[in-house]
């Protein structure tokens, strides 16, 4: 929670708002992902962040000063090595990184504080003293009128976009070609009575582009819901509204700063978002308050949707599966524990999701 929630002073109310009914949906069965497989690798996993996996990688993001990003073979986690270091030369890294998403073709795209890479991964010729390569073939850098780009993704070519930290849209957009910038997606109105000056804390989200490049898919904070932006219709085509009773947010405040919501008071809910081409994968952590005490409430959960919204399975997860990564074409979800540096873990998601849809 600590990663999302700003602490809020102690000022006036002068305001509140009301939430919008909208239609429930739900989950018909929920599994728990029992007997997985387990990988030894070397003991390297210290700090990691991050997992993504491309047709034949996986990748850990890491916060330690060298090796950033460590590179496995997906089939037999066989450790093949890393690459990227932190520092301020052409060719490091920041200490922030956005977003790390699998592109098509072994390919990564690396949303780092400054500018975001493409990266293309190849498995070395037989004989080669390396197991990999990583090799950056497209670069952008980042306007500062857009610094932080939060959840950063590649729309083409030329143009990459992520969260907008303003409040007049929801997703910003930089053609770095033609060195444009633009906003799209509104916020919702999910609380009537809100001012706009509220939408950036009221409506914290994780944000996900498809991967054919034409919708946005947002996953919210404070509200079970999710919304499917279609880019070229430039309008909602799906909200999906989880039933998450009785643990629901009312009584929203704003402060008297005009800005600040009494967000230490409300439940949260989705924490994680991920796209494949077929499915989207939200990562669901109620926490909220118990008691006088913010606590987690229940497991945490996986939720599975159709590329639609159309819930398809609920999916149950151990305390400690905090991370995770699904191979592009739905057959493996990884983890990796994080007291454990020298295991990934691996179950096959594909006979779950197969068996309900």
């Amino acid at each position: 929670m600590k990663k999302y929630c700003l602490i809020i002073l102690s000022f006036l109310i002068v305001s509140c708002g009301s939430t919008k009914e909208q239609g429930e949906s739900g989950f018909d069965k929920s599994y728990r992902m029992d007997n997985l497989e387990e990988f030894s690798v070397p003991p390297i996993l210290l700090k990691e962040l991050k997992l993504v996996a491309t047709e034949n990688f996986l990748v850990t993001y890491s916060a330690t000063k060298d090796s950033i990003f460590k590179v496995f073979d997906n089939k037999s986690l066989e450790y093949l090595g890393s690459f990227g270091q932190r520092g301020n030369g052409p060719d490091d890294y920041s200490p922030v990184t956005s977003s790390i998403i699998a592109l098509e073709n072994d390919r990564l795209f690396i949303g780092n504080l400054r500018f975001n890479r493409e990266i293309q991964l190849s498995k070395s010729v037989k004989g080669s003293s390396e197991k990999f390569s990583a090799q950056v073939i497209a670069q952008a850098y980042i306007p500062g009128q857009i610094i932080p780009l939060n959840d950063g993704f590649k729309l083409d070519d030329h143009v990459f976009g992520g969260a907008n930290r303003k409040p007049n849209n929801q997703i910003v957009l930089f053609d770095a070609e033609k060195n444009q910038i633009r906003t799209i997606f509104p916020y919702p109105n999910f609380v009537e009575g809100m001012p706009e000056e509220t939408y950036d804390i009221l409506y914290q989200r994780r944000v996900s582009l498809s991967k054919d490049g034409k919708r946005v898919v947002v996953a919210y904070l404070f509200f079970p819901r999710i919304l499917v932006f279609d880019i070229d219709q430039n309008k909602v085509i799906s909200d999906v509204n989880i039933d998450m009773s009785p643990y629901l947010n009312e009584n929203f405040r704003v402060m008297a700063d005009g800005r600040n919501i009494n967000a230490s008071e409300f439940y949260i809910y989705y924490t994680g978002l991920l796209l494949t081409e077929n499915r989207m994968y939200a990562k669901l952590q109620l926490r909220g308050p118990q008691n006088g005490v913010d606590q987690q409430i229940g497991e945490k959960e996986l939720h599975v949707f159709d590329k639609e919204g159309k819930p398809i399975v609920r999916l149950l997860l151990e305390d400690w599966m905090n991370n995770f990564a699904i191979t592009p074409d739905d057959e493996y979800i990884y983890f990796w524990h994080p007291e454990v540096l020298d295991k990934i873990f691996r179950y096959k998601l594909s006979n779950i999701v197969s068996e309900v849809v």
